[in-house]
């Protein structure tokens, strides 16, 4: 067995593999973040369905939860590391939602955008009347108490500013354009007064109108969806009835996830697919390369062009195998190739996407006359094989390093194929020889060649020409009969023997070789 073109071989092998690898993982990983933010929107959701309150009362809390998950679950899409995340206080001036991007939101969800406006933009007197409204105990805070309890000063400028100041003010998104007019006409009248408490009305209006949206946003395209009042409160009967479905409202994976962020996905781990293939394919050149300069004093050229060819090879082919990898897994764990696929594991995606592509590499190669169908064929088995030892050795990887997935089944599975290429290489040597000594097919994987080679026919006389095909017109031939002619017989003093044998004359072909 020859180790020297098995080693090349199970490195070449491992190249396209463990290119693939953090491809398909990549793009599994995406997809069970998108499913996990998915999952968490509907048990918030569902949990609201405990509630004593009506929906109309509800929808408020339903909009904290609906407004967090689905900026997160847009997070997820875009890959964003930004989250939202409701704090589920009801202390006053209390932040709903927070962000781990500096940004806070309160969340109003009133009868009409007027009192949404109003209640985003309310001050500390009129929070402490609304504390002595809804007051249960006999002796309430006095207003003193009151300030000092919540770190408020006596100065009036304070007293008038919103309690909600600093925060983004989130209302439905159905009433954005009243609540935006009623806060401009607001601000136009207070614009007219120049009494110092006017004044301090009029910067709680304006600051008010500047944080007021219909969703959270970080600024850089990960956004809530907008969800309207009426909307609320539909979700909140329905989570009370236990009928809840987020499909209903956009939200399963295949509608999520669309083709243009499978595309995006695809294009990224094709990038990481083309440069690992073409780290692990140039690494051996550059080693002869190193090697020869150091033996010779310099490189030749015919060496540096095919270090070039490899290069732009290893590099296209690694992109494809990558990016169609990448889009298969995401497309099979998405649902959008049906159901039935969306446990198929990654690697094997990947494998398979490697098989594929060499398959048809193989095909056109066929095609083009540059290899025999039986090589194909031995190629293909053999690829088969070493692929299903590459998953079983990546498995066995994973379940020794769990902390590492990726890592861990790169070098399982490098560990594997290698194993397995050694077996084939022993097996298929005592097949081979098998093959020569009995002139046994292998049901048509090695082929039998019975053509005596040049270098035998010239020994025994006979002249070698190489004439090009010939088409010609088809004529009658007369019969000759040839004279017999008697030739004398011509002795040898020396004559020189030359044994032909059967031997391997190319990949899995056996024929006639000169001892």
């Amino acid at each position: 067995m020859n180790e020297q073109k098995v080693f090349r071989e199970g490195w070449n092998f491992n190249a396209h593999q463990l290119g693939v690898s953090p491809g398909v993982f990549r793009a599994d990983e995406y997809v069970s973040d998108v499913d996990a933010a998915v999952n968490k929107l509907i048990k918030d959701i569902e949990a609201q369905g405990g509630n004593d309150l009506a929906p109309d009362k509800l929808k408020g809390f339903i909009a904290e939860y609906w407004h967090a998950d689905t900026f997160n679950i847009e997070a997820a899409l875009r890959r964003s590391a930004h989250r939202a995340y409701v704090e589920g206080s009801n202390e006053h001036a209390s932040v709903d939602v927070s962000t781990n991007f500096g940004a806070d939101y309160s969340m109003k969800y009133y009868a009409s955008g007027k009192a949404s406006a109003i209640n985003q933009a309310k001050n500390v007197i009129q929070a402490y009347h609304e504390y002595l409204a809804k007051s249960k105990t006999d002796l309430p805070l006095t207003f003193e108490q009151y300030l000092e309890k919540y770190g408020y000063s006596g100065a009036m400028k304070d007293l008038l500013m919103s309690v909600y100041r600093g925060q983004g003010r989130i209302i439905p998104s159905d009433q954005l354009s009243e609540a935006i007019k009623f806060l401009e006409r607001k601000i136009a009248t207070e614009s007219t007064k120049n009494n110092p408490n006017r004044i301090a009305l009029l910067r709680s209006y304006k600051e008010t109108l500047q944080k007021l949206s219909d969703r959270i946003t970080d600024g850089e395209g990960v956004e809530s969806r907008p969800l309207t009042k009426e909307e609320a409160e539909v979700i909140a009967a329905l989570t009370k009835d236990g009928k809840f479905r987020a499909e209903d409202f956009g939200y399963s994976l295949d509608q999520l996830i669309t083709p243009e962020h499978i595309l995006g996905e695809a294009l990224k781990s094709g990038y990481t697919a083309a440069v690992i293939t073409l780290v692990l394919q140039l690494a051996p050149e550059i080693f002869k390369s190193i090697d020869f300069l150091l033996k010779n004093g310099y490189l030749e050229k015919e060496q540096l062009y095919q270090t070039g060819k490899i290069t732009v090879s290893a590099g296209a082919m690694g992109f494809l195998r990558g990016s169609i990898a990448a889009a298969l897994t995401i497309s099979c764990k998405s649902g959008k190739l049906g159901s039935a696929f969306r446990a198929v594991l990654p690697q094997t995606v990947g494998a398979l996407t490697v098989l594929a592509l060499d398959t048809v590499k193989c095909s056109i190669s066929v095609a083009l006359r540059k290899m025999e169908a039986h090589e194909m064929g031995s190629v293909l088995t053999k690829e088969i094989l070493v692929s299903s030892a590459a998953l079983a050795g990546g498995a066995v990887g994973q379940i020794i390093a769990p902390e590492l997935p990726v890592v861990a089944y790169m070098l399982g599975s490098l560990l594997g194929s290698t194993v397995a290429l050694i077996s084939l290489g022993i097996g298929e040597q005592f097949l081979i020889s098998y093959c020569v000594n009995t002139g046994f097919t292998c049901f048509g994987l090695v082929k039998q060649d019975y053509v005596l080679p040049e270098s035998v026919m010239k020994d025994m006389g006979i002249s070698i020409a190489k004439v090009d095909r010939i088409f010609v017109d088809r004529t009658e031939i007369n019969q000759i009969i040839p004279e017999t002619v008697e030739v004398t017989q011509v002795k040898y003093e020396t004559v020189n023997y030359r044994y032909v044998r059967r031997g391997i004359i190319g990949i899995n072909k056996v024929g006639y070789v000169l001892s």
